[in-house]
């Protein structure tokens, strides 16, 4: 039974991650990429993840400056980014 609360009870809040850490829908949406490119990111290494009780987690930063790069090589001119980076004016940067 002791085991079973372990997974039962609300886990200590200092281990919870900060709200900048997203699942992968939310990392997906915040990049304007699908889901399998965010995975593909994190399995080549380009982007952190975290692993969690709920599955993977991507820092918000992290996607967004890989999303920079993305959408300043897009390939696809009908693609359309993601209005916080549209808001943003794209300087050249390091990818």
């Amino acid at each position: 039974m002791a085991r079973l609360r372990k997974f039962v009870e609300p886990t200590d809040p200092a281990e919870k991650p900060s709200a900048d850490w997203l699942r992968l829908s939310d990392a997906a949406f915040e990049a304007g990429v699908t889901t399998a490119t965010i995975i593909r990111w994190a399995e080549t290494r380009v982007l952190e993840r975290l692993q969690s009780k709920l599955g993977w987690l991507y820092h918000r930063d992290h996607a967004r400056g890989r999303a920079r790069c993305y959408w300043q090589t897009v390939r696809f001119h009908r693609a359309t980014p993601p209005q916080w980076l549209t808001a943003e004016r794209l300087t050249p940067a390091a990818c």
